[in-house]
């Protein structure tokens, strides 16, 4: 595992700046307050909204290094779609809880949650962890099981203080932003819980707003409360945007104010639901003055067993079962797996400049670096070198960047003896984060830190030379200094990098030049053949290593559990005397590609234990090797059942206990509407939910083979199912088909009618 260092946490010393108040008039500075350990604040009827922006922003600072926890409700309709019309809602309220905790650079965010698709009745739960420790960012989704390393998922911004408590219905960003606009002014004064408050209004219109549609925002602001926006209200054209609200404020032992509870709420055709409530349960400052400093190994997360794995540095990708690390140097020996992943190209293909396509033609301006990471290459002309590909991105690790830097890598590995050159451009604004990006993603080409530009929504002085219009694109600066745009998404469809290969190919040509990497044997680049697979013959040699390995020693690796098995008190048929077996099949697991979502799965049949329980229900199985094994829970008259366990060890102990539950047959007749019996319908099960409360699991496994034919009598019957509810199709000729959903095993007397179809004219 890879270990962040063990920074200690930082302490925050108050400073105040005299620049905050030149041009507007002498305020005494802040004495710290010994209470409170914050600064008393000036008299509110001295603050300008501006000040109390820059105030805010110094708050900010004090909440970098805590941990806190909030639960939270949210109203939202699943059968809203941005851009789309207007359909009939569909409303939810689901609850969550998250627990954040941060200090400098380094975050982890443990949440539980839902998620749904557009038009979805159910919710589906989902478990998330992120965060960076240090050296890498991470992001686990339990409901994928995938966890992805040197990706951002947004979760410090969803879950950071200072974008929860200073958030006012929108976002901090745009809070401060308001307040800095010269629209801005303090229109009154209020007293909310003995505490003086700063009532800003602002009014303006977006300078990109071609509608010229008049934007509001009134908010409350409490100096002595650390600044936080007790209240905020925006419009847009008069009417409703958001509304926030803080409630209960409450302080640290450390001075920081928080509330109890946030409630935000928006019009009913918002998009982001007309209702959320936070609630804060807990918060604490740590520190080593408090004496409670965050330890490493709170910001670190260990590749969970059974996951899927996802190195955005490596561009590979592989299945966590316990027998791989250990069978990986083999494999990576034998054959050179897992390899990068080509199909990480498709990302170049919607990759085009984004800028004033009049700077097409033009000679490239130089590029004005405030700092150079990876050494500086030099001017356009310089010896060596024919053609200049520049990568403009952001500072953040956020989407595209981790999959383009890793794509634009392995592009440029192949063509950079021909003298092709990469250089990233990132914007002034990230310093820091550039610099933790560039380590953590592993990019080796020169990127230089833009100069930062007197003008308003700049990235950069390059960025502004160049003309560009977003913080991400990919232009050529060709042998003579001109600058060539590339069309996203141009070029053939065969090949996904086919834009920016199909512009450099044609300057190499215009010059008369046979590049080595044209010459050169390229990997098969169509979409379809883009992802590295394991052949058959790779899959059999690696089964037939990790069986000899599995055999070489005895293990210490114990299961054990209890069944219990749930009888109804309507059931007729009473269970037989026969006590359950329990049978653990060891599985080799692996992904048959470098794209999560295929696996290969192979049985080593000559290691299966089988045990009886004894009359309680107790097993107990001994002498495992570590794996991954397939338990199958069985008792005559009971649904069977099937868990997928883990031993991570050859001396690991795990507990498997469950319930059988009594009745595994779904058995029914088919009629018409006047209960006369269908004849020649037949019945199929189409799928198998693994948990009534939630129909989006499913499942095709331990599915009864084909449909099957009624009876004369149009009597069916499904015998030896597993646990769940099922699905299930019913079609006969001359009548209508019908779906029956979440039938459970033991439901012995369906009655299922079928209408006529009726007679086209």
């Amino acid at each position: 595992m890879l270990r962040a260092p063990c920074w200690p946490s930082p302490v925050f010393t108050l400073v105040v700046l005299s620049g905050l108040v030149i041009g507007f008039w002498s305020v005494p500075a802040p004495r710290e307050s010994a209470a409170a350990g914050d600064a008393e604040s000036p008299r509110n009827d001295r603050f300008t909204p501006a000040m109390l922006a820059d105030r805010i922003e110094h708050a900010m600072q004090k909440y970098s290094s805590l941990e806190y926890t909030v639960e939270f409700s949210v109203r939202e309709n699943t059968g809203a779609q941005w851009g789309a019309k207007p359909s009939e809602p569909i409303w939810h309220t689901f609850h969550g809880r998250y627990t954040y905790r941060g200090e400098g650079p380094r975050w982890f965010l443990d949440e539980d949650s839902y998620t749904w698709s557009v038009g979805d009745r159910h919710l589906t739960p989902q478990h998330l962890t992120s965060g960076f420790d240090g050296k890498r960012h991470f992001h686990f989704n339990s409901l994928l099981s995938k966890l992805v390393w040197g990706d951002n998922d947004f979760g410090q911004q969803r879950a950071q203080p200072r974008n929860i408590f200073w958030k006012a219905g929108v976002t901090s960003e745009s809070l401060l932003a308001a307040l800095r606009k010269p629209e801005a002014k303090v229109v009154r004064r209020e007293l909310i819980d003995k505490h003086p408050c700063v009532v800003v209004e602002v009014l303006w219109i977006d300078d990109w707003d071609k509608s010229r549609t008049p934007r509001r925002l009134e908010t409350t602001i409490s100096p002595e409360q650390s600044f936080l926006p007790l209240k905020a209200v925006w419009e847009r054209g008069g009417a409703l945007e958001a509304r926030a609200e803080l409630r209960g404020l409450n302080q640290t032992s450390d001075g920081l104010w928080y509330p109890l509870m946030i409630r935000t709420s928006r019009p009913e055709k918002s998009p982001f639901g007309p209702l959320r409530i936070d609630r804060i349960t807990s918060l604490k400052v740590r520190s080593a003055v408090s004496g409670n400093a965050f330890r490493c190994d709170e910001f670190q997360f260990e590749p969970p067993i059974g996951a899927d794995v996802v190195d955005r540095r490596a561009g590979t990708a592989w299945h966590n079962d316990p027998w791989w690390s250990e069978l990986a140097p083999w494999i990576s020996e034998k054959f050179k797996w897992p390899q990068p992943d080509w199909f990480e190209l498709v990302n170049l293909r919607n990759q085009g400049t984004f800028c004033d396509p009049k700077i097409a033609g033009q000679a490239a301006p130089a590029i004005e670096a405030a700092q150079w990471l990876n050494g500086d290459p030099g001017g356009w002309k310089r010896e060596g070198r024919f053609i200049t590909v520049l990568y403009f991105f952001g500072g953040d690790l956020i989407d595209p960047h981790p999959k383009l830097c890793a794509a634009l890598q392995a592009w440029h590995a192949a063509r950079r003896d021909d003298g092709i050159e990469l250089i990233g451009i990132a914007t002034s604004l990230t310093l820091d984060a550039t610099k933790r990006n560039v380590e953590e993603l592993g990019i080796t080409f020169p990127v230089a830190m833009d100069r930062p530009s007197d003008r308003r929504g700049s990235f950069g002085k390059t960025f502004d030379a160049f003309q560009m219009r977003s913080y991400s694109g990919v232009l050529v600066v060709d042998p003579a200094g001109i600058v060539r745009l590339i069309e996203a998404g141009g070029g053939q469809t065969d090949r996904p990098t086919e834009a920016l290969d199909d512009l450099v190919s044609a300057l190499f040509e215009a010059a008369g030049k046979n590049p080595k990497f044209a010459a050169a044997p390229q990997p098969p680049m169509r979409a379809d053949l883009a992802s590295r697979r394991l052949s058959d013959p790779e899959l059999q040699a690696i089964e037939a290593e990790w069986k000899r390995r599995a055999g070489l020693t005895a293990g210490q690796a114990r299961m054990r559990g209890t069944i219990t098995f749930a009888i109804a008190d309507d059931d007729v048929d009473q269970p037989s005397d026969e006590t359950a077996m329990v049978k653990a099949v060891p599985q080799l697991w692996l992904l048959t590609t470098n794209t999560p979502g295929g696996y290969f799965y192979a049985t080593d049949r000559g290691r299966i234990a089988e045990i009886r329980c004894d009359d309680d229900g107790r097993f107990e199985l001994g002498n495992l090797r570590k794996g991954t094994y397939s338990l199958v829970f069985t008792r005559p008259g009971f649904a069977s059942a099937e868990r997928k366990v883990w031993l991570s060890a050859d001396d690991s102990e795990i507990t498997a206990d469950l319930a059988l539950n009594f009745g595994d047959a779904i058995a029914g007749q088919v009629v018409d509407s006047d209960g006369l019996e269908v004849r020649g319908a037949s019945v199929r099960a189409t799928r198998r939910h693994l948990d009534p409360k939630h129909p989006n699991y499913w499942t095709t496994a331990h599915l009864p083979d084909g449909p099957i034919a009624v009876h004369s009598d149009g009597r069916f019957e499904f015998e030896g199912l597993y646990e769940g509810t099922y699905t299930f199709e019913v079609s006969a000729a001359g009548y209508e088909p019908l779906t029956l959903e979440m039938i459970k095993p033991g439901s012995r007397d369906l009655k299922v009618v079928l209408k006529k179809a009726a007679r086209n004219k």
